[in-house]
């Protein structure tokens, strides 16, 4: 099936700013399709944030998934108005809805996510551990299907690792969906245990480009949209 054209993918970058997909977003947008779980590797620039949400949205755009459908984690030093407002960008060119929820949010931001809860939710480790008891907003995060994990390589240190784990288990166990996991970095000292974080059962891909001069010198339009995915690739979005 068919979830965006090749002509919808390349508006949506466009307005993104984006010319044509890079070559991180070629290599990454089939896997997420095809709902692997990845890690992806690739320098500041490259596009990589934008390589795991366009198919997410993409995804709960075309399954029609009920929020929380998708959440962000990123460390707090992370999170600022530039990110928020790049994936609420991303999520306003497939009419989707964004928020953030952190610490410091609003009694009228902690009411909307209980009351009109949006597609996309970015939010750091400590608040998701929050909110998972939090009453009101558990309930519908048994409807979340995907996770992407920001700035990884600052989340598996030893203590946060073992935390997030803790709390990215519950996300699963809570959710009525399985859930698919992916994680970004621009640099990673240990590529195989960061996959591991992200898949502990070993089975996670890694997609990387090493540096901008490969992304310079790699052809970047598709000859086939990444979106095509042939029957039965998409068995993992039904209920556990």
């Amino acid at each position: 099936m068919i979830m965006l054209t090749e002509s919808d993918l390349l508006r949506i970058l466009s307005e993104l700013g984006f010319s044509s997909p890079t070559p991180i977003q070629l290599k990454v947008f089939p896997l997420v399709a095809q709902r692997k779980n990845v890690l992806v590797v690739a320098p500041t620039g490259s596009g990589k944030t934008e390589s795991a949400v366009v198919p997410i949205m993409a995804m709960i755009r075309h399954y029609q998934a009920s929020p929380v459908a998708a959440i962000y984690i990123t460390p707090l030093r992370a999170l600022n108005r530039d990110l928020e407002s790049r994936l609420v960008k991303i999520g306003m060119t497939l009419g989707l809805r964004v928020m953030v929820r952190h610490g410091d949010s609003s009694q009228t931001q902690r009411r909307k996510l209980r009351q009109t809860p949006p597609e996309l939710v970015i939010t750091t480790p400590e608040t998701l551990n929050y909110l998972l008891v939090a009453k009101g907003v558990r309930d519908v995060l048994r409807n979340v299907r995907w996770i992407v994990i920001d700035e990884v390589q600052e989340m598996i240190d030893e203590k946060r690792g073992a935390e997030l784990a803790v709390v990215l288990e519950r996300v699963k166990r809570l959710s009525d969906w399985k859930v698919q996991v992916v994680g970004l970095s621009a640099t990673i000292g240990d590529e195989e245990a960061a996959a591991r974080f992200i898949d502990p059962l070993g089975e996670a891909v890694v997609a990387k480009v090493d540096n901008l001069r490969e992304m310079d010198l790699q052809e970047v339009i598709p000859k086939v949209t990444p979106w095509e995915i042939q029957s039965g690739t998409n068995n993992n979005l039904s209920p556990n």
